[in-house]
């Protein structure tokens, strides 16, 4: 008993007491309070403005998209479209039609016109409760002008230990204008899709590089590098695919060239993002938009598709 007693004593001394346990418990939390500072601060915003996006080419029927624009913050709206807008589409400054409202904030050619290369295009929009918006002229590019595309000898791939070829696409840019152009290749394999790597081989490009950039899997040139000439762009296409254990080989390339306009050059460019961890230290970029007292981006391409049977 009597160490028993001892042992107890001994505790009690030990512990803290109860009024100093408060105050402290007090003191951190007032001390935690006050390191917390609200700040009521508004970030910028002008009001809702509308949206235009559209991308013409001579192989489609002249369509786009009316929407609006949202706080940085957020709301809870979820649909942004316009509907029943009037939509004035317009030829070298000359009123082709109204296009008509079929839905979700989509406009079309209610006569299935299609643009014309060489031709430049506009639109101004009218919706209530918005300030009118117009675009500035876009001109549809003529299709891009190709010499020799040939697969060439095997080499290594900078991605995987797979069967590899070198393919040269010859780009020939006019002197008298400055053009861009896009190319797309995807491998094939009995009528389907192969999802192989493609590399360029000459060089990497990146935002910012004066004659061109890679995004989304795509190439991006300006003809601005080689205006009045012509330039082979070499690439490394992966062909072998691996299915149930067993190597497909391509059988099929389809090769996409597309020449674009300007303004969807640097919108894309612009827009472009690193891959990867890169995208989290990415300095802010204003997206390109040539849409006055709004935003968006009425765009042109013309495109020539290529099958290159192996």
């Amino acid at each position: 008993m009597l160490n028993k007693n001892l042992i107890i004593n001994y505790l009690n001394k030990k512990a803290l007491p109860k009024a100093l346990l408060l105050l402290l418990a007090l003191g951190a939390l007032l001390g935690f309070t006050g390191c917390s500072k609200y700040l009521d601060y508004e970030l910028p915003y002008l009001g809702d403005k509308l949206v235009v996006n559209g991308l013409l080419s001579p192989d489609s029927v002249v369509h786009l998209r009316v929407s609006r624009t949202l706080p940085v913050t957020g709301d809870y709206r979820t649909d942004l479209a316009i509907t029943g807008a009037t939509v004035s589409f317009y030829e070298n400054d000359k009123h082709v039609e109204d296009l008509r409202d079929t839905g979700n904030g989509m406009y079309a050619s209610p006569s299935g016109f299609k643009p014309v290369p060489g031709m430049a295009y506009s639109v101004q929009v009218a919706a209530k409760g918005f300030v009118s918006v117009q675009t500035i002229p876009e001109t549809v590019p003529f299709p891009p002008d190709l010499g020799s595309v040939v697969l060439q000898e095997q080499i290594k791939s900078i991605y995987n230990n797979v069967y590899t070829r070198k393919l040269g696409i010859e780009i020939k840019a006019r002197e008298e204008i400055g053009e861009f152009f896009n190319i797309d290749i995807t491998p094939m394999y009995q009528g389907e899709r192969i999802f192989r790597m493609i590399f360029f081989t000459d060089q990497v490009l990146q935002a910012g590089s004066p004659c061109g950039f890679r995004g989304r899997g795509s190439y991006y040139f300006s003809g601005t590098c080689f205006r009045g000439s012509s330039y082979m762009a070499t690439f490394g296409v992966e062909l072998e695919d691996y299915v149930s254990g067993s190597p497909n080989y391509a059988d099929q390339l389809t090769i996409t060239c597309r020449s674009i306009s300007k303004s969807y050059y640097e919108h894309l460019e612009k827009g472009h993002q690193p891959e990867d961890y890169l995208m989290a230290i990415m300095e802010p970029r204003f997206v390109h938009t040539n849409v006055i007292g709004g935003y968006g981006l009425l765009a042109a391409y013309n495109e020539h598709k290529i099958i290159l049977n192996l």
